[in-house]
């Protein structure tokens, strides 16, 4: 047992040693040892290429803001399709689908026509009247149908007036007939006897419009709607339309939802039929109404009275 104890003395001495030493190692290389350091970032925004939108301010409905705006005219006290309307005298219609009338010296006021009658004698005499020419002179005015016989007859003594108003009537009530021809004779007598006569330019219109009993009747040219021979069976693409159309505006302004009757005058009644059939078809078309709610009805007539009237009935 002595003999050992040298042994276990180097042995305690070694362990000492060792233990020593590594602790150190273990140190020496946890100082050495490198560290990873990872750095975040965070942006407030991501990257992109989309175009950022113009704040530019802008009327989506620029386009149709004007129809926004009322019609002015319906704001009248009176409005002059409603005066038109309302005149005891047929008044041509003043629409922009319709044919300009022959002139427009007859349309100086919408209730009645103004006849020349003063300038005409200064025409017929190459001069200007003067007073003393005026003292026993006569003077007549007579309207004439494209028949030749009288529709109508003025006449006076001393000076002719300016201007000779006429509703349009004869004196028994019957009315002038859109589309057809009528003459104004002027035949002026002077204090020595001698006469002077002048032919004044043809009365034609292609619609008039006047009122009666039960509404208002819009006369219309029947030789624009159906042809010049009036034997079309329909409307007449370009002339006949366009009438239709004006006549159709200004139930729509004045009566829209009135009762309509189609009058066809004419001297075939089979034909008759079918052309006012057209006519009201067209017109429902327009009006956006059903066909059967316009009445239709053909009646007899001379050539020289042919036409188609639209009767429109006061609304209730």
């Amino acid at each position: 047992m002595k003999k050992l104890r040298p042994w276990l003395g180097f042995t305690s001495v070694l362990a000492v040693l060792l233990a020593g030493i590594f602790p150190l190692a273990a140190k020496q290389d946890a100082k050495n040892q490198v560290k990873t350091v990872t750095i975040v970032g965070k942006a407030k925004e991501q990257p992109t290429i989309a175009k950022p939108l113009f704040d530019i301010p802008f009327d989506s409905y620029e386009s149709i803001r004007p129809s926004f705006e009322p019609d002015q005219s319906l704001l009248l006290a009176q409005s002059p399709a409603i005066a038109a309307a309302g005149a005891e005298a047929p008044a041509p219609s003043k629409n922009g689908h319709m044919l300009e009338p022959w002139t427009d010296i007859l349309f100086e006021r919408i209730e009645t026509f103004s006849l020349p009658v003063k300038s005409k004698l200064e025409q017929a005499q190459d001069g200007p009247l003067r007073a003393k020419d005026a003292q026993g002179m006569s003077w007549s005015l007579n309207i004439v149908d494209e028949g030749g016989r009288p529709f109508q007859h003025f006449e006076g003594k001393g000076a002719p007036p300016d201007q000779l108003p006429w509703n349009g009537r004869t004196e028994a009530q019957k009315w002038l007939a859109a589309g057809h021809d009528y003459s104004a004779v002027y035949v002026f007598t002077l204090a020595d006897g001698s006469p002077r006569t002048v032919l004044g330019p043809p009365l034609r219109f292609a619609a008039l419009m006047h009122k009666d009993a039960k509404g208002t009747v819009i006369s219309l040219d029947s030789s624009q709607l159906f042809g010049p021979q009036r034997d079309q069976s329909e409307v007449s693409a370009q002339e006949g339309q366009d009438l239709l159309r004006a006549a159709a505006d200004l139930i729509r302004r004045n009566a829209y939802g009135s009762g309509i009757e189609v009058r066809l005058y004419g001297t075939d009644k089979e034909l008759g039929g079918g052309q006012a059939r057209a006519a009201a078809d067209y017109l429902a078309s327009e009006l956006s109404m059903a066909p059967g709610k316009i009445k239709v009805s053909v009646w007899a007539a001379s050539a020289d009275e042919a036409r188609l009237d639209l009767a429109v009935k006061t609304a209730r």
